[in-house]
C-alpha cells in the first residue's frame, strides 16, 4: 500500500520536472540562494503532491478504468482519509510558501483553495476541452516561473510574454489527456482529447510538440538567451520529432502510457538548457 500511495496516488515521481522547471525558473531570475530555491522548491512539491491526491478524489470514477490499480479505487485507503492526507500536504505547502514570502503565499493558499473547492469538485475544468488543454500545459513550467516572478517581484510584460513560451514548451503534457481517453470518455468526462477524438487530438497534441522547435531561435533573438541554445537545443529538438513520430504513428491510447516518461524528460531537459543558456539581464 506504502508504493501504490507514494507512486500511484500522490505521484511523486512527476514531481521531478516540476521540480526541476523551479528551480531552472529561479536560477533564470537570478536567484542563487540556497534558502530560497529550496523553500519554493518544497512547497511547490506539496501542492504537486496534494493536488494528485486532490484528483484522485475527483477522478474516482474515470481511475475505474484509466488507474484501476491506485489505492482509492482498490479500497486501501478511504475517501475520507485520502481527503485529510491531501488536505494535510496542502496546507504544509501553503506554510512553507508564507514563510517563504508573504504574498506568494497568500496567492498559493487563495488559489489553492480555489483550486480544490471547484476545480476538484464543483468545476471540473479537465472535464472542460479548453480547461484540460490549458492546465495541463501550464502545470509543467509556466506556473513554476509565475510563481518564481512573484517571489522575485520582476513581473513584466517581457517575462510574461516568456511564460507563454513556457507554457507552449508544457503543452507537449497533453499527451496524457489523450492516454486516458478511452476511461473519460466512458465516464462523459469532456477532455479535448475525448472531444476532438483520437486522431485529431493526436494531431493537436503533435503540432504543438513539433511548433516548440521553433522557440529556440525565437528565444535566442527575443529574450538575449545565449548563442549555445541553438546547438543545445538539437537534443530537445531530436526529441520532439521522436515524440511527434511516435504520437502519430500509434494506433491506440493504450499504448501510450510508455511514452509519458518521454515528455517528462524533454521539460525537465528543457529546463536545464534554458538554466545554461540564460540571459545576463532580464529587460
Amino acid at each position: 500500500m506504502f508504493y501504490n500511495l507514494i507512486f500511484g496516488t500522490l505521484r511523486i515521481q512527476r514531481t521531478i520536472p516540476t521540480i526541476s522547471t523551479t528551480i531552472a525558473s529561479l536560477y533564470m531570475l537570478g536567484i542563487t540562494d540556497f534558502s530560497i530555491i529550496l523553500s519554493l522548491s518544497l512547497s511547490i512539491f506539496f501542492f504537486h503532491i496534494s493536488a494528485s491526491a486532490f484528483n484522485d478524489l475527483s477522478d474516482i470514477n474515470a481511475d475505474q478504468i484509466n488507474a484501476p490499480e491506485r489505492i482509492l479505487i482498490t479500497g486501501s485507503i478511504s475517501h475520507s482519509q485520502l481527503t485529510i492526507l491531501s488536505t494535510i500536504l496542502f496546507l504544509i505547502g501553503a506554510f512553507i510558501s508564507l514563510r517563504l514570502d508573504l504574498f506568494y503565499g497568500i496567492l498559493a493558499l487563495i488559489f489553492g483553495s480555489l483550486y480544490i473547492l471547484f476545480y476538484s469538485f464543483f468545476i471540473p475544468m479537465k472535464s472542460n476541452p479548453i480547461g484540460s488543454f490549458f492546465y495541463l500545459s501550464f502545470s509543467g513550467f509556466s506556473i513554476p516561473f509565475i510563481a518564481a516572478l512573484i517571489i522575485t517581484q520582476n513581473i513584466t510584460y517581457y517575462t510574461l510574454l516568456f511564460s507563454f513560451v513556457l507554457f507552449i514548451f508544457g503543452s507537449c503534457a497533453t499527451l496524457s489527456s489523450i492516454k486516458d481517453i478511452i476511461g473519460d470518455s466512458r465516464v462523459n468526462k469532456n477532455t479535448f482529447a475525448v472531444s476532438l477524438g483520437f486522431s485529431k487530438s493526436k494531431i493537436l497534441v503533435s503540432s504543438f510538440i513539433l511548433f516548440s522547435i521553433l522557440l529556440y531561435p525565437f528565444i535566442y533573438f527575443i529574450f538575449n538567451f545565449s548563442s549555445s541554445i541553438l546547438y543545445l537545443a538539437l537534443f530537445p529538438i531530436t526529441i520532439r520529432i521522436l515524440l511527434s513520430y511516435k504520437l502519430i504513428t500509434i494506433s491506440s491510447p493504450l499504448n501510450l502510457p510508455k511514452y509519458c516518461s518521454l515528455y517528462r524528460f524533454l521539460i525537465v531537459l528543457d529546463a536545464l538548457i534554458l538554466s545554461l543558456t540564460k540571459p545576463l539581464i532580464w529587460l
